[in-house]
């Protein structure tokens, strides 16, 4: 592939909620700091109509703004000097292969960290971890709708399941997963780049979906279609204002039985049954 030149929009200060409604918007990546967050975006992409709807965004939190330019070799770089080793608890332990191993997790696992959202630093994606160590998944079917670095499917084939099928429509997060399943000895995980539709149209007993309150409302029908009786299904990226409006899709129209909820900041992970 071509070497692609990524802007980086900085923004500051942070807010959940406007973080939230960035993460509807088709950047590739994001990177927290101090001050705020950096949302990576192909230079392609950053067009008058999506600039003017950053700036509509941040007017409404009263943040700022700023457009750098940064070549795809370099921003590989910023983004594994940045990338500091995740902890759930002592769940799962996520680092490099440039970090040290540590004992005392029940699994730790290697990622190339590059061009791909949920590396587990991100507070929803560590509720999703946390909520499937309770999760039976010995010999299960697994859908990872929005997969990212692929971290969620790892998880799931380290705790039993038998397959495991990985969607996103992100290149790189296809890409990444890919990488990161031969990094960790991970066999049963197939990686597709797409939508919802391009995944095999079967039931699955446990459906993973980390990604924002949109996507979530606008697939709900197919999710649900997806998932066995009895089936589990894990959303996250959500927000806890988001709360009402997920329960009114997920547990009153399509009759899905709430089975858990996580909270961290102010960020949910819910769970059910159907």
């Amino acid at each position: 592939m071509e070497s692609t030149t990524y802007s980086i929009i900085s923004v500051k200060p942070s807010h959940d909620e406007m973080f939230a409604l960035f993460t509807t918007l088709p950047f590739d990546s994001f990177q927290e700091n101090e001050d705020g967050f950096d949302a990576y975006i192909d230079r392609a992409l950053l067009n008058d109509d999506l600039l003017a709807e950053i700036k509509h965004i941040t007017d409404r939190y009263q943040a700022e703004f700023t457009v750098s330019d940064l070549p795809n070799q370099n921003w590989n770089e910023l983004w594994e000097s940045n990338f500091t080793p995740v902890e759930v608890e002592d769940f799962v332990r996520i680092r490099a292969d440039f970090h040290e191993p540590k004992l005392g997790f029940t699994y730790e696992l290697v990622i190339q960290p590059k061009m791909a959202f949920g590396t587990g630093h991100h507070q929803t994606t560590y509720m999703v971890i946390k909520a499937m160590k309770d999760i039976d998944f010995d010999n299960k079917e697994v859908l990872d709708y929005g997969c990212g670095t692929g971290i969620l499917a790892l998880v799931a084939e380290k705790l039993g399941a038998k397959e495991i099928i990985g969607v996103d429509i992100e290149y790189p997060s296809y890409e990444n997963t890919i990488e990161n399943a031969a990094k960790n000895d991970c066999t049963k995980i197939t990686s597709i780049h797409g939508v919802l539709s391009d995944v095999p149209q079967k039931k699955y007993d446990v459906i993973l979906a980390n990604i924002n309150r949109n996507v979530l409302l606008d697939s709900a029908e197919n999710l649900v279609h997806l998932l066995k009786e009895n089936g589990i299904l894990l959303l996250s990226g959500i927000l806890i204002d988001d709360y009402d409006i997920i329960m009114q899709k997920y547990n009153t129209e399509l009759g899905l039985k709430l089975q858990k909820e996580l909270t961290r900041d102010q960020w949910m992970c819910l769970q059910f049954t159907y």
